[in-house]
């Protein structure tokens, strides 16, 4: 067998169960290497970008993201790894759900050893055939672009800060790399004409700018890997040192090539973000990040150019924490009450900063912050809505084709505004049922202790949200209708004359006498023992 590992990151909030699920892996019969333990799913996240695992086993329900949730904003990311889920539910929606996004396998606990390592078995078989070539096949598959292509999208991150040989790579992927420099470049598409993204001619286009990017560099480099998703091209460049002032020679001519190709095609701008070149082949995911950051920066850069990550002038511009606390608290009262002006106002007082300051990189960063909390904060009032999976899309798809910092602010606002449109569009329709079930909840309870929460509760209502559609409703304050409800039975109880005022009191939900006496006073104009009078 190959001495190459494939990584396995194992997650679950117990740490024991981490430590039960790694001694019962047959890690050396399968070809594995434990990479880590992690404990909740927003530390998951965070190690399956940096690391890229093979492959995760992970329990389905975790402290920060939850299982179901993780894998698919991994999926969104395009990130290269299988997926086992560990659960302790049998229902039928958990599992649905881990195979709706493709998830290898679904155990449940108490994991028994065979089942697991059959699992892991059945992954590792088809993945050894495709990273794993045998040294019989090495000849056929060291000019296989598949492999190439796995290596740029996958092995870099395998490798990323570790003492990887050029002979063990050779080994492990048949990919012939020299001593020289190693680089990612990131070739981006920018559609500024959107009638144009649906031309069938984009996958043909992008075919030929790849074959002139071979005939421009082939001469200079020993190794050229690419990959390619959506309109966005990754290329990983091996070179020889001496080389480096025809490689940037080469990719002006290249893009100056590419401008004249694209003048036929109105609306496609083609911009190349360069990352830093590295002496260790380990650095290459490194230069993967930078090159595509400087994309990123073409928001402020421009569009149409070669922009270099070492060349650029970098802002640290980050909100302070104290005004990123109220502005995130802010942002979770308008998503409560579906506020759209006052979100409006948020986005653009968090944008209103000069673009010779402006911090893409954390703004970037900031963005997905606030559709996370908008998604946690929106989510009980909007479940039948399913629009979690249509708002990432659209972020995403927002933040990565962004071509200047206005159309980042509108992606961003517009994606929102258009799922709290929606949604209050739809709770407008059914506003009457709630309140209806809250009127008839308080004429039932009114002797009890009664709560906005509690009442919120039972209509599936966020409690700041239902505060507001009642008080629109009615016209009065939750607490100012179940007061004068409970002065209006009062006063049924007063005139029959039966009770006196403690017992009363108790009757319609207060255990203090004095203060029901007083509450009486304040909305019906006089003490409930001279009401009592009048009609005794």
């Amino acid at each position: 067998m190959s001495s190459k590992k494939f990584q396995v990151l194992i997650a679950d909030d117990e740490y024991l169960i981490c430590e039960l699920l790694k001694n019962i892996i047959r890690w050396d019969d399968l070809n594995l290497q434990l990479i880590g333990f992690v404990h909740n799913g927003i530390d998951l996240l965070k190690e399956i970008d940096d690391k890229r695992p093979d492959i995760v086993i992970t329990d389905i329900c975790m402290p920060g993201i939850d299982g179901i949730e993780l894998i698919k904003q991994v999926r969104y990311k395009d990130i290269p790894c299988k997926f086992i889920i560990v659960s302790g539910y049998r229902q039928f929606e958990y599992a649905h759900n881990a195979l709706k996004y493709d998830v290898e396998d679904y155990i449940l606990k108490p994991v028994d050893s065979d089942e697991l390592n059959e699992a892991l078995q059945k992954l590792v078989t088809p993945m050894q055939s495709i990273a794993l070539p045998n040294q019989e096949a090495m000849i056929h598959y060291s000019g296989n672009e598949n492999i190439k292509k796995f290596f740029l999208s996958h092995g870099i991150w395998e490798i990323e800060n570790k003492n990887i040989s050029l002979d063990q790579i050779l080994h492990d992927y048949s990919i012939l790399f020299h001593d020289g420099f190693y680089q990612i470049l990131h070739i981006k598409l920018d559609v500024t004409n959107k009638a144009i993204e649906t031309v069938d001619d984009l996958s043909s286009l992008n075919k030929k700018l790849l074959s002139r990017f071979k005939s421009f560099f082939e001469e200079y480099c020993y190794q050229i890997l690419i990959y390619s998703e959506n309109n966005s091209i990754y290329i990983g460049l091996n070179y020889d040192p001496s080389h480096a002032e025809m490689i940037n020679s080469c990719l002006q001519k290249y893009h100056d090539y590419t401008r004249n190709l694209l003048d036929i095609f109105i609306g496609l701008k083609i911009t190349i973000g360069v990352g830093n070149e590295y002496t260790d082949i380990c650095s290459l995911a490194k230069s993967y990040h930078e090159a595509q950051n400087a994309i990123y920066y073409r928001m402020i850069e421009g569009i149409d150019r070669i922009i270099y990550w070492n060349k650029l002038h970098m802002v640290s511009c980050a909100l302070p924490e104290q005004k990123h606390k109220e502005i995130m608290a802010r942002l979770r009262r308008s998503f409560e009450i579906l506020d759209i002006n006052d979100f409006k106002l948020c986005m653009t007082e968090l944008f209103f900063i000069p673009k010779s300051s402006f911090p893409c990189l954390e703004m970037i960063e900031l963005m997905n912050q606030i559709t996370e909390l908008f998604i946690e904060t929106v989510s009980l009032l909007a479940k039948s809505l399913n629009f979690e999976d249509y708002l990432r899309k659209q972020i995403h798809y927002g933040i990565n084709n962004a071509t200047t910092i206005k159309e980042l602010e509108n992606a961003m606002t517009e994606a929102i505004i258009t799922v709290m449109s929606k949604m209050a569009e739809d709770v407008e329709k059914q506003n009457i049922k709630p309140i209806r079930l809250a009127l008839q909840y308080i004429e039932d309870h009114y002797s009890q202790q009664i709560k906005l929460d509690d009442i919120a509760n039972q209509v599936a209502l966020n409690p700041v949200y239902f505060s507001n559609i009642f008080k629109k409703e009615t016209g009065e304050t939750f607490i100012d209708y179940l007061s004068k409800y409970r002065m209006d039975i009062a006063k049924e109880l007063l005139r029959k004359g039966n009770m006196n005022i403690t017992e009363i009191s108790e009757a319609v939900g207060y255990n203090d006498a004095r203060y029901f006496s007083k509450l009486f006073k304040k909305i019906i104009g006089i003490k409930p023992t001279e009401y009592k009078k009048i009609y005794n």
